[in-house]
């Protein structure tokens, strides 16, 4: 019986000393932190055999670096941004390649970030029919875009973090009506959003006033007139063709008669389309007859009357730096950009205006002529020559020129077509006449 046993004893030592130990692994550090911006973590593989990265975020774009090996290595892991809007944790799993232990790198990734601050600068709301181009500055820590409505276009229509110099482009407006556009700048981050908008205004070339539309257009003076003699009938009057009608002080405008031998008043739908109406400067200045006063007179400066609202009638100022010409010759201004040095002694230009889209010839529509305060009743004014021609007339100002012994006088516009001229004369207030209106001044108009 002793004889079994050593060889069975030497079998079960054999077996022990065959049987295989488990690989292990073990990586350092196991945890570390990350930012937002993401980065890298550098870790060390310890293992007694071959290894693999595995259950690690290769589609978010973290990459493990080298991502198999053998014993010990170290290993670079890198991380992208975090663009979740949370902050969450990125595990890395190494594994033996033969089974056994596996070891876990846990990277902890904060989300934040920075306010947006978006700043525009150099918006222009408001533009007449004219267009141009505005420079507007963007100012943002992130990146951003533009929108804008047709026909306004934008160049560039985004930009990145930083300071960007965007060209707005208004091109005319040739339509009777005004242009609303929608300008957005918008910047985006994560889990933030800021936008900022304006509504651009582009003014027609026309103005409805009164029911009546009028062609309007911009000079070289700078201003925006109205290119049509005023058609409105202000409350409480009526279009008169009694000569004897001051107090009224709207009259048909006028022409000459069939036998060329005097004036009349044209009453014709196509005659006042084309004259509009006469207004006494009481009148035109919304006021009642006999309520300007030597006193008061300077006042009326640069009124409305009955002008549209954000018009005006306009004043001497304004006259002059149209045409140059003035019959206060202290007031010339001979570098006014309708001056022609060559009329007469130098004179403003009917042919450059009318050049300009400024028509005077075919809208002259003469005057009703009242010659003192005291008078009862006008004549028709403005003609010349046998057989009669329509000559001149006037254009209603606001500018105070003096007290004379039977009138008070105003500056206007006075167009002679015989000379070819316009300046600015001597109004008497009784008289009446065209009114052409002025806009108002404001931002880009």
């Amino acid at each position: 019986m002793k004889r079994f046993l050593l060889p069975l004893l030497l079998v079960c030592l054999a077996a022990v000393s065959c049987e295989k130990k488990a690989p292990t692994i073990s990586v350092s550090p196991a945890t570390a932190t990350l930012p937002t911006e993401g980065g890298t973590v550098n870790v060390n593989v310890s293992a007694t055999g071959a290894w693999t990265a595995v259950s690690y975020d290769a589609a978010g774009g973290v990459t493990v670096s080298p991502s198999s090996g053998s014993g010990d290595s170290p290993v670079s892991i890198t991380v992208p941004a975090n663009k979740t809007g949370v902050s969450f944790d990125r595990v890395v799993t190494f594994a033996c390649n033969e089974g056994g232990n596996y070891a876990t790198v846990t990277i902890a990734q904060a989300f934040s970030e920075e306010t947006i601050k978006l700043k525009v600068d150099g918006v222009q709301t408001k533009w007449d029919y004219t267009g141009g181009t505005m420079e507007v500055t963007v100012d943002c820590n992130y990146a951003w875009t533009g929108t804008l409505d047709n026909p306004m276009t934008m160049s560039p229509a985004s930009g990145e973090a930083g300071i960007t110099k965007i060209t707005v482009t208004i091109p005319e407006n040739a339509s009777k009506d005004s242009l609303v556009c929608k300008l957005r700048i918008d910047a985006y981050s994560i889990t933030q959003h800021v936008g900022l908008g304006w509504s651009i205004i582009q003014h027609s070339s026309y103005l409805s006033y009164g029911g009546e539309t009028y062609k309007i257009v911009k000079l070289k003076d700078g201003n925006i007139w109205m290119a049509e003699n005023l058609r409105y009938v202000p409350d409480g009057k009526t279009v008169s063709d009694d000569l004897n009608a001051l107090d009224n002080g709207v009259w048909y405008p006028v022409k000459v008669n069939e036998a060329g031998t005097a004036g009349e008043f044209d009453k014709s739908e196509s005659g006042v389309r084309t004259k509009g109406y006469l207004y006494s400067t009481a009148t035109a200045f919304g006021v009642a007859r006999g309520s300007i006063t030597e006193d008061n007179a300077a006042s009326f400066e640069g009124c409305r009357g009955i002008c549209p609202e954000g018009w005006h009638i306009p004043t001497v100022t304004e006259m002059v730096n149209l045409v140059g010409k003035c019959n206060n010759t202290a007031l010339t201004k001979t570098d006014a950009p309708y001056y022609d040095p060559n009329l007469g002694a130098g004179s403003g230009s009917i042919a450059k205006l009318e050049a300009d889209s400024w028509p005077v010839s075919a809208t002259l529509a003469g005057m009703v002529q009242v010659n003192k305060e005291t008078d009862t009743k006008g004549t028709y004014g403005g003609l010349i020559g046998t057989p009669k021609t329509l000559n001149t007339g006037y254009f209603v100002g606001s500018s105070f020129y003096k007290k004379t012994t039977s009138n008070i006088q105003f500056y206007g516009l006075m167009p002679s077509l015989k000379n070819e001229n316009i300046a600015a004369g001597y109004n008497n207030i009784t008289n009446g006449v065209s009114v052409r209106c002025v806009k108002d001044v404001t931002e880009t108009e």
